[in-house]
């Protein structure tokens, strides 16, 4: 059986995208989505991950929770850790590495590229990574959370229409209809994270 991934995250086309580039990038690699705890925890049992991708809010619990829930189930499983909430560098939990929300898609490809070369190493552990160019709004105003999960479906999105553009460019008919699929989803994507950040908390 080859290495694989679960990605927890309940923003659906976000998880989406990312299973996309991450199957194009990884040789071999299986990749399945939750979009909850209590999904995750099924999924985990039966497909036994190489590695975690989990967002810290999820619908119906916390993500550091779920990350110590399925480590006790399955202990050589390496979690990353992704979130809209910037935490401690020296945050004590067995994380391989965090990224906060919106981060390059290319970042978190290589944290599962280096996490899946580690096989859990201690020394190459990256706790407290963040990637360079997050973003960090005001929570007091905005909601926070919801702006970064759609900016990060946005980035994810847009190296998944990428992908998929380089797969079909000799297909003008595919070429069409990945733009078309695809310009609908980003464009609702853009137009939601721009309606969350005119409501005031």
């Amino acid at each position: 059986m080859g290495p694989s991934v679960l990605i927890v995250d309940d923003n659906a086309s976000l998880a989406y995208f990312t299973a996309y580039s991450l199957k194009q990038e990884v040789e071999g690699l299986k990749v399945v989505t939750a979009g909850s705890c209590k999904e995750a925890l099924v999924l985990a049992d039966e497909h036994h991950p190489s590695v975690l991708i989990v967002d810290l809010k999820l619908p119906d619990g916390n993500g550091l929770k779920l990350i110590d829930d399925l480590k006790s189930r399955l202990p050589s499983t390496i979690p990353i850790l992704v979130t809209a909430t910037p935490l401690p560098a020296d945050l004590n939990r067995e994380l391989f590495g965090m990224l906060t929300k919106p981060y390059d898609p290319e970042a978190l490809i290589d944290l599962v590229r280096r996490a899946l070369k580690s096989g859990d190493s201690r020394d190459e552990r990256d706790t407290g990574r963040y990637h360079r160019g997050e973003t960090r709004l005001p929570s007091a105003q905005y909601d926070f959370h919801h702006v970064q999960n759609r900016l990060s479906g946005l980035l994810a999105g847009i190296r998944a229409l990428r992908l998929e553009l380089l797969a079909v460019a000799d297909n003008p008919s595919e070429v069409r209809r990945i733009i078309d699929e695809y310009t609908d989803r980003l464009s609702a994507m853009a137009k939601e994270a721009a309606e969350a950040l005119k409501k005031k908390a």
